[in-house]
Formats: structure tokens, sequence, C-alpha cells
């Protein structure tokens, strides 16, 4: 896919976000610029391809998060930065979007999504069709998860690139590790919140549907211990032979 077209699908959309789901940062001017030189300067000099990156920062309901735009506009919250111990944990996170950039995985999912019917005509630039794709990436980046397939093509990336940058991998599954038990206790607060354990059949069924919902909606990128595995043997293979 051409990146001139997923330029046009992701105009606009972090401004449809920003009204409706995201906070602006409360992270210092320093810390953020500390941030974005590092990103420029340490993780994109291995980059080749064309994209146009930007990273940004805000606020989301306190979860720590990121998610990639087509575009290369990289979004990165405050919670993530805060639980992070050390910047290679959240270099680990940001070369995971990049790779999906780079593979044009929220294109691709869209695409074959029920939400949105793409006609071949949109490929040469149909307005109808990349004004669907437009409407329906926000409720992609949000909702839904990445096919088990985008995922590892992801975490390969940034392995991949770790490596090259001196990185090591082991600070990916460290970091994961921590989104994982952040989501789970979040979990745990609704499932207790809701009562489950009180409530009648019916209301069970509800529960455990809001549970599910809720943990695809704090969590585009779910983990899982193959995943942190795959770190840990490129960890093992190229820094601790």
């Amino acid at each position: 896919m051409p990146i001139s077209l997923t330029q046009k699908v992701s105009a606009g959309t972090l401004e449809i976000m920003d009204d409706h789901v995201l906070e602006s940062s409360k992270l210092s001017e320093a810390r953020q610029q500390e941030i974005r030189e590092h990103f420029q300067k340490v993780l994109l000099s291995t980059q080749s391809e064309a994209f146009h990156y930007t990273l940004h920062f805000r606020q989301f309901k306190d979860v720590p998060n990121a998610f990639a735009l087509p575009s290369g506009d990289i979004v990165i919250s405050d919670a993530l930065i805060k639980l992070a111990e050390r910047q290679e944990e959240i270099d680990a996170v940001l070369l995971h979007e990049i790779g999906h950039v780079v593979h044009r995985h929220g294109l691709q999912q869209i695409i074959h999504s029920s939400v949105v019917t793409i006609a071949v005509t949109m490929i040469a630039g149909d307005a109808t069709a990349i004004q669907d794709m437009v409407v329906a990436l926000p409720v992609f980046l949000l909702q839904s998860s990445y096919s088990r397939e985008n995922e590892s093509d992801a975490d390969e990336y940034a392995f991949e690139q770790m490596v090259k940058l001196g990185i090591d991998p082991i600070y990916f599954a460290s970091m994961f590790e921590k989104m994982t038990e952040v989501e789970n206790a979040d979990a745990d607060k609704v499932s207790s919140k809701d009562g489950i354990e009180d409530k009648k059949d019916s209301q069970l069924n509800t529960s455990a549907e809001t549970i599910e919902k809720y943990s695809e909606f704090i969590s585009t990128h779910p983990s899982s211990p193959h995943r942190m595995q795959r770190a840990r043997e490129y960890s093992a293979k190229y820094f601790h032979k």
C-alpha cells in the first residue's frame, strides 16, 4: 500500500481521538522533548522507508498503552512512560509500534474488517472509501486487536531493530510483562466492582461481557507468554551468549 494512502486515511484521526477519548499529556515539556530526541536520533536511525514518524504524548484513562496510526504518528500514554523503569523499555514499545507502521497492519485490519467494504477503486483514491476508512480507524485503534500474525510480525521487527541498535530485547519482555500485570489488575477491579460472584446467571453473563470488552479496550496489543519467551530468546542469542 502506498505511503500516500496511509497519510490520507490517518489525516484527522488524532484530532477525532483527542476530542473523544484522549487528554493532553501532563508530562513535563522537558521529559517529552528528551524522549522525542531519543526517538528521532536513535530509534529512527535505522529506518529505511519514507514514513514521517511523529511521537505524541497523551493521557488515556491512566492506561499504559501506545498505538500507531498508519501515517507513522505514534501515540504513547503518560501511564506507559511512568510504568517504564528504563528508556530501553520505552524503546521496545515504540519499535513495536514502528513495526506495525512498516507492515501496514492498521490499514490491513480495517480493510479486512466487516466495518468497511473496500473496492478496488479505493487504491486509486476513491474519496468515499477513504472517508469510510478515516471513520473506522479510531474505532479499530481503541477497540480492536491486531491478529496474532500482525503482533508477531511487529514483535520480530522490534527484536531485530533492538539488536541492530544494541538494545537488549529482554527489556521488551520486562515492559510487556508490566503492561500485562496492569491489564490483569484492572480487569480484576472491574470484576470486583460488578460483584460477579453475587449476581444471577444473566447478570454474570453481562458482567463477563463487560470485562471482555474492557480488556480489549485498554489493550490493543495483548501479551502472551510466547511473545515474552521470544524476546528472551533474542536476548540470550545476541546479548548473553
